[in-house]
């Protein structure tokens, strides 16, 4: 009975963390996991349908580079993100979740 009961508890406090990170801070640290140089990072809230200014600036993210994306958590955990590399080609990744990890790498 205890065992199960121990059990129980440890299931209860696993499901009640994935729950509580599903809901935090959707911040993040963006890693440009591809060979290629992106001149350009857009990244909103999946509730959104405007893409906001570009979050590198004047800069750019060389292969290997991170950037921290700051985001307010009232925008929730779900996110779309697009990139424009320096050749112009452009790509796109809709309904990103970041509050269960701290970073999310691009391929």
């Amino acid at each position: 009975m205890a065992r199960i009961s121990a059990f129980l508890i440890a299931f209860l406090l696993f499901m009640g963390g994935s729950n509580a990170s599903a809901q935090g801070n959707p911040s993040f640290s963006f890693v440009n996991s591809s060979n290629q140089t992106i001149l350009e990072l857009y990244v909103s809230s999946s509730r959104q349908n405007t893409w906001g200014s570009d979050r590198l600036g004047s800069d750019v993210l060389q292969p290997g580079a991170e950037v921290w994306i700051d985001l307010p958590s009232s925008g929730g955990c779900r996110v779309d993100v697009r990139v424009v590399y320096t050749n112009g080609q452009d790509r796109e990744s809709r309904n990103v979740e970041t509050c269960s990890r701290g970073s999310v790498y691009w391929r």
